[in-house]
């Protein structure tokens, strides 16, 4: 009977396998601590084999974990569907019986009480429980005898046999008969279930009948050693103490562990409690946060569609702007072609002008040349007999022609005058003003300069790009403007 099986947890944890001498302490998983006493008895075999009938759960309540992690393999039998199969994940290299043993081989009706280590093959026992509240269900399981179990080891020692069956460990003990392999320990549940009410004389005989010795009586368990290995009695002069060197490992629900478990899951609760409080104030400030997010995303998109709208004006002002600059650029480049033409022909014209200054000094040098010649021949003609000689002869040609005399004169002055101030650009402009109001004055002083040759003529005007006039700023002679008309007559008959 396991009273702290009523309401087991289905737990498993997770223990690497040790080795015994890696170890300094053995962990208790047994409700009371049947392991403790085996392991005192029997820790110091190697590779030994047990067999653990009524095994429940894996973890919690077991006798047989300690020795399985410390190398030691087994057979369980267990009829209850969920807990063989955590058995058979749990100890690798164990056989696993899901089946009842009984004192015939059969089918038998097992009667499963849910989450709990109290199923039973005993009805009554079965009904006591529904009674007490507890959920049953009846269902047909194979059933064997331990005749059947005993080869399973294929004559190898059996160390320890263990017997957990709710009501029905004399069944089970009667279907030992033929087969001579005896447990070197064997351990029976001694008490009714949820009781401590003795149930070991029922059964006890078919074990003395064997030969066994009994050793201990734990208050839930008697304990029994074969004939033969009696030695084995010196473990069981006391129970489990500081000296087995052992420590609770916390999954069995025991009355030991009743206390820490509860603080353990007080603990737990108010761990719990203030995980959901902070869990809660997370979930608030993620509240707050999503809906600052939606916002954000809402300002976002307000932003994104302002900036959209932006970048289409943007757009627009730079198509525009380009538009603008290809159009720019098609009449610069127009003007620029203008301008380079314009340009092109200035400097044309000016060469023109140029070439056309420097045969102008040469004339000009060479007048002067044939001046100063004149001169000289003026000056020698001067000096010689024949000037002298004919001097009275010069003298009356002027007498006879003195009557046209003032004319030719006043003729004289007014060219030299009209010379003078053409050579002043000040007193031209003066001049200009003058005449402006006197246009028959002004044009028969234009035609006078033009026979002088002070100005050019209607045939005098030298053709050119703009048709502009012979600028008058270089201030010739009347001799080198003489020159400068006969060369524009020229041109212009060219």
């Amino acid at each position: 009977m396991r009273n702290s099986k009523l309401s087991a947890p289905n737990r498993r944890a997770s223990v690497q396998g040790r080795k015994r001498e890696d170890m300094a302490k053995i962990v208790s998983f047994a409700q009371n601590f049947e392991d403790v006493m085996l392991w005192r008895a029997l820790g110091h075999v190697q590779d030994g084999r047990y067999i653990d009938i009524g095994a429940q759960d894996p973890d919690v309540d077991s006798v047989s974990r300690l020795f399985h992690e410390h190398g030691w393999r087994g057979i369980h039998v267990e009829p209850v569907p969920a807990y063989a199969e955590r058995l058979r994940a749990a100890r690798p290299g164990d056989i696993v019986l899901e089946t009842v043993l009984a004192a015939v081989p059969g089918v038998r009706t097992f009667h499963a009480i849910d989450g709990t280590g109290l199923s039973t093959l005993d009805a009554s026992i079965a009904r006591d429980h529904v009674r007490a509240g507890f959920g049953a269900h009846a269902t047909s399981v194979a059933a064997v005898t331990l005749d059947d179990v005993f080869p399973l080891v294929q004559g190898a020692d059996v160390h320890w046999l263990k017997v957990d069956v709710e009501g029905a460990e004399r069944e089970v003990l009667a279907g030992w008969r033929g087969c001579h392999t005896l447990p070197w320990i064997v351990v029976v549940e001694s008490t009714r279930p949820l009781s401590a009410d003795a149930s070991h004389a029922e059964w006890e005989g078919l074990l003395l009948e064997k030969g066994y010795v009994f050793a201990w009586n734990d208050g839930l368990n008697r304990y029994y050693v074969a004939p033969g290995r009696e030695a084995l009695l010196e473990a069981f002069d006391r129970g489990p103490n500081i000296f087995d060197d052992f420590e609770l490992s916390g999954l069995a629900n025991s009355p030991f562990c009743r206390g820490i478990d509860r603080r353990h899951t007080e603990a737990l609760a108010a761990l719990r409690d203030a995980a959901e409080r902070e869990r809660q104030t997370l979930l608030d400030e993620l509240r707050r946060a999503r809906e600052e997010i939606e916002e954000l995303r809402g300002a976002s998109a307000r932003q994104d569609a302002a900036f959209e709208a932006r970048s289409a004006e943007l757009v627009a002002a730079r198509e525009a702007v380009e538009r603008r600059r290809d159009a720019d650029l098609v009449w610069f480049r127009a003007e620029v072609d203008a301008v380079r033409r314009e340009l092109d022909a200035q400097r044309h014209e000016a060469h023109r002008w140029w070439s056309t200054a420097e045969a102008l000094t040469s004339e000009r040098d060479a007048l002067h040349a044939e001046c100063a010649a004149l001169r000289a021949d003026r000056a020698a003609l001067l000096r010689s007999t024949s000037w002298r000689i004919t001097a009275p002869l010069r003298a009356s040609r002027r007498v006879l022609r003195i009557r046209g005399a003032p004319r030719r004169w006043g003729r004289s002055v007014l060219v030299g005058a009209m010379a003078a101030v053409l050579r002043s650009p000040r007193l031209t402009l003066v001049a200009q003003a003058v005449l402006a109001r006197a246009p028959g004055v002004r044009d028969r002083l234009r035609a006078l300069a033009a026979t002088e040759y002070l100005v050019p003529g209607p045939a005098t005007s030298i053709r050119r790009t703009r048709d502009a006039a012979v600028p008058r700023a270089l201030a010739l002679s009347p001799a080198a403007a003489l020159i400068l008309a006969e060369l524009e007559r020229a041109m212009e008959v060219r």
